[in-house]
This record gives structure tokens, sequence and C-alpha cells, in this order.
């Protein structure tokens, strides 16, 4: 099994995204409100198509019930939500809610993040928060979940 481990805020989304509605609308975002960038989204479904991978959320969007009715709706545009198997358990860090989900469990993963991750850093591709997900990181993304 492949899995990633995904955020949202700078990996769906992008400052530039944001910065793009804002020229157009005048609108600021505001949490769930923040604009889906359609190139970050094309990456995320290209790299699910490659390496038939499932998403555990690990956002800090899975704490909020409006915000993760928002991203269904975003997946399901996308044709990826039911590639959803899980989300993570609330607790003090990104790392350890991963950590204590992959335990016991045998598999090839990713951390799709524009956060550090210490001691798991060799399984994560860190997204630049004014691009989000990349082309670039789509590809380490594939190599790590194909290892």
């Amino acid at each position: 099994m492949r899995l990633i481990f995904l955020d949202v805020d700078y990996v769906l989304n992008s400052y530039r995204k944001s910065k793009e509605v804002y020229m157009l609308t005048g609108k600021r975002h505001s949490g769930k409100d923040f604009p889906f960038d359609e190139e970050c989204m094309k990456y995320l479904k290209y790299i699910i198509d490659e390496t038939n991978s499932y998403i555990v959320i690990s956002s800090s969007w899975r704490k909020y019930n409006d915000h993760m009715e928002v991203l269904k709706d975003k997946l399901i545009q996308y044709n990826l939500f039911d590639r959803v198997i899980a989300m993570t358990n609330i607790s003090c860090n990104k790392e350890s809610e991963i950590k204590d989900f992959l335990n016991g469990i045998s598999c090839n993963f990713v951390i799709l993040d524009d956060s550090y991750i210490n001691e798991l850093n060799g399984y994560l591709v860190r997204t630049d928060p004014y691009c989000g997900l990349t082309r670039e990181n789509a590809y380490e993304a594939i190599k790590l979940l194909k290892r």
C-alpha cells in the first residue's frame, strides 16, 4: 500500500492563487474560503494516478467540519475523494500524528506539506507556500512512493 499524508494549506492552495483571486475580486481568503489552486490539484491527481496511492488527511482542516466539506467537494471534483482512507488523530504535532498512524503498518508513504518534519524528513516533499504542489514536487513524491 502507498499512502500520501496530505496537508491542505500551501499544498493544494498557494499564495500565488490567493493573490490572483484577490487581484480579480478584491477579496482576501479566510480559512476554508482559501482558493484551491487547479494546478496543485492536478499534480495531486497525477501522483495518485501514477502510484495508486491512498490519502490520509494530516491537515489541520480535519479539525473543522466546514473545512472538511470544502475539501471533500474539491476532492470529489477531481475524482479523488474515494482515495481518502483516513485522517490522522489530533495530538501535539503532525510528526507524532503520522508516526502513530503508521504504527504497525507496512507501507510506502510520502508527506506532502509546507512545514518541516524532523525525524520523517526523508519522506517529506516540502512545498513552497507561494506555489503549492508543483510538477517537481509531484515527481519527487512519485519517486519516494515507488521506492
